[in-house]
Parts: C-alpha cells; structure tokens; sequence
C-alpha cells in the first residue's frame, strides 16, 4: 500500500466520523463540559469529619461580624487550587479548582481538574457560574495573594469573561495569623489543622508534590495518582471550612485558645474597633494567666476609650508591679491628674517612678564601669534620662498648682482699642 493511499484512507475515516460501538461506549456528559475535563463531586456530614466535626458544626452559627467583616455573611463559599507553580505570571498553569459550601448537615466538595492543557476555559467557566450561582461571600487562604490574581491571569490568557462575581472576599489567612501568631511556628493550613483542629492526613500526597504528578499523569495518561491530588485538595477544603467556623466563633466572642490566643483575639478586636469585644478578651486572657506587657499595654487603651477608668487604673497598677517600664507610670500619672483630678497621687506615682529610676541609673553605671561592659554608653541610659527629665517636670508642675492661662495679646484689648476700619471703595483696610 503506497503512502498516498494510506492517507487517503485515514481521512476518509475522520470525515465519516467516530463508529458506532465508539460512540456506544463513550458516557454522557454535559455539553458545556469537555471528556478532558475530570469532575468529582462528594458530600462531607459535618458530625463524620473526625476531629473537624466540632468545628465545621460551628459554621452558621456566627454572622459576619464573628470573622469581623460584616459584609462577609450569608452563603459562604470555599475555594482553593491545585496549581503547576507558586507565581502568579502566565506561565504557571490551574489545573484543579475545589469548591465546597454548606448544605443543612453537610458540606457539599465540588471539584474539576484538568486532563490535558486545552480545557482550562471550560474550567474558568464552571468558577464562574458556580460562584455567581451559590456564593454571598468567598473564603480563600491565602487566595488574596495567590489563588484569585492567578485565576484573574488565567482568565486573562483565556480571553474569558471575569471569573470572580467582585462580591465580599475573606483570606482567612490574616484572620488565623492574627489568631495563633506567636503560638506556631508557621500558621500554614496543614500546620493549623494538625495543632488547632487535631486532624491528620493519611497518606497524604504533599502540596510540593502535586503539580509533578498531574504533569506525569496528563504526559503518560497514568490516572493512578488522580484519587490522591483529589482528596488533597477536598482536605483543604474541609479544614478551610473548619477553620473559618472556629474563627468566626472566637470573633463572636466564644472562648477558643488559650492566654495567648485570647490576648491576640483582643488585640485584633482592638484594631477593628471591637472595643467591648476586645476587653472580654482580655479579660478572659487574664482568667486563664496572661501577664506581661503584650496583654497591659492593649488592654489599657480599650479600658481608657471606653472610660472605664477604675479597671485602667487596676490594669496600670499590675503593669507596674509586673514589670520595669516608665509607660505604665505616665499613663496612671496622666489619669489621676487630669481624668480623677487626683494630684496627690499622680505626684505619688512619679515620685515611684522616678525612684525606680534613680536605681536602675545607679545599676547602669556601675555595669558601665565594669571593664567588661558596655552598658553606659547603651541607648538605654539616653532613653531613661529623658523619661527621669520628663517626670521631674511633671512633678514641678503638680507642685506648682494648676497653670493660668495667659491672656493672648487681642484678648487683652478691648473692642475700643480695635483699630478702625476704614472702607477704600470695593476694598476694606485696617490702619
């Protein structure tokens, strides 16, 4: 058989079509979806997901303001990606998008993957549909700096409508860093969920790891590793979901942590605004044995807006005890003298300040006069100067009495002294 006629036949066969048993034997499928476009579609009971189940129940049962967004409410949707790079640029690929939201008892996982490289409009698409279809609010990690501007790159290569319906957007990253930093060494999703929720993954196949093996299923149509790039990305779900319910809790005023979570709860109310939220958390830090200045100096701020001046009082009188700092002493002087009028006591307490620094200064010099050490010549001993400076005039003007205000030189004069006004046509002149 010559080569011409071997071709002739092969398009013959390509203009009558696929045959009838291939045909037969290929399944049904959405017209809007590709064959090489993979779906995969679970349902999570909220009382069987293990040591989440606590926490994926306690979603619902928070209003927006418990993630300290009140736009973020209503149907919340949950997306994360599976990704061939960890850039934002042209060159790295989507290749898996999960989605899950809550239905009743249940969280509903959503998921397509692609086989090869040409259906990723197809992708976009179902992101865009899904999201306008079912989503009030989108909860990401870390998707304000990864997930969404790479989907907005695709979009973009793809020449597609926006994928994004432009509605209310939570990172829950800043929300959990807020919550447990200082407490874990990396607030990663998988660090989170093993040490805040107790969960951990069997036989997972590693984040680092997913975009090799999707490359090697879609060169070599090796589907064996498929099941585990799916249950990855459905356990990032569940924990996102997990994890946006036991935060929204601890932002509602539930007691989720320990002293230190409880100190950055309120900390993190206090730079919302939260002030009655923040003290409850402080006062709750305080319950359980949070000390140090990290708790005082945030929650004497909350107690001073919100004019509770016998609890700041109390507040700024452990701070003293607790530790050496001239900050507590000024605050407490400042709230007897001008907010309780209490001038015998201010005064009392920059005497106590100023004591403490004449000792620590007599400390200082004579470390500094030590061959081994540089104490003398440290900042510190500037800084301590200036404070001991700025508590002596305070206590001269305590001991001098309330100040009189001079009278301003136009005060002074009356309105005969005023100099006239002469009118020069359109224009007016004081001689």
């Amino acid at each position: 058989m010559t080569r011409s006629s071997s071709l002739a036949k092969r398009l013959n066969a390509l203009v009558a079509g696929p045959r009838e048993r291939d045909m037969a034997s290929t399944p049904a499928r959405r017209p809007s979806e590709s064959p090489r476009l993979f779906r995969a579609a679970r349902r999570v009971p909220l009382n069987s997901a293990g040591p989440r189940s606590r926490a994926l129940e306690l979603l619902g049962d928070f209003g927006g303001a418990g993630l300290g967004r009140p736009e973020v409410k209503g149907r919340l949707v949950f997306l994360d990606t599976e990704t061939t790079g960890l850039g934002t640029g042209p060159g790295v690929r989507v290749f898996l998008v999960g989605l899950a939201w809550r239905e009743g008892d249940e969280l509903v996982v959503e998921q397509r993957m692609l086989l090869d490289f040409e259906p990723e409009a197809e992708l976009l698409a179902w992101v865009r549909e899904t999201l306008a279809a079912r989503a009030d609010a989108l909860v990401t990690y870390n998707g304000a700096s990864f997930d969404l501007p790479l989907l907005e790159t695709r979009r973009i290569m793809q020449r597609v409508e926006p994928v994004l319906p432009g509605g209310p957007h939570l990172d829950l990253l800043h929300r959990a860093r807020a919550l447990w930093r200082g407490t874990l060494s990396s607030c990663s999703l998988v660090s989170l969920e093993r040490a805040v929720l107790g969960f951990e993954r069997p036989d997972d196949l590693p984040g680092g790891a997913q975009p090799a093996a999707w490359l090697d299923m879609v060169r070599s149509g090796n589907r064996a590793l498929l099941p585990s790039i799916l249950d990855h990305n459905a356990d990032d779900l569940v924990s996102l979901a997990a994890l946006t319910g036991l935060v929204g809790h601890a932002y509602a005023g539930g007691a989720v942590g320990g002293p230190r979570v409880q100190t950055n709860l309120g900390r993190s109310q206090l730079r919302l605004g939260r002030l009655d939220a923040a003290h409850r958390a402080f006062s709750r830090a305080e319950k359980r044995g949070a000390t140090g200045r990290e708790l005082w100096e945030p929650w004497t701020t909350v107690l001073r807006r919100l004019d509770r001046r016998e609890d700041e009082a109390r507040i700024l009188r452990l701070w003293i005890e607790g530790e050496f700092d001239v900050e507590p002493h000024e605050r407490l002087a400042r709230l007897l003298e001008h907010r309780e009028k209490d001038r015998a006591g201010a005064l009392e307490v920059c005497r106590a300040a100023l004591a403490r620094l004449r000792f620590t200064g007599a400390l200082r010099a004579a470390s500094s006069a030590a061959p081994w050490s540089g104490l003398g010549d440290s900042p510190e001993v500037g800084r301590v100067s200036g404070e001991e400076a700025r508590l002596r005039r305070r206590m001269a003007r305590l001991e001098s009495g309330p100040r009189r205000r001079r009278p301003t030189p136009h005060a002074a004069r009356s309105r005969d002294q005023l100099p006239p006004v002469r009118n020069h046509g359109d224009s007016i002149a004081c001689s």
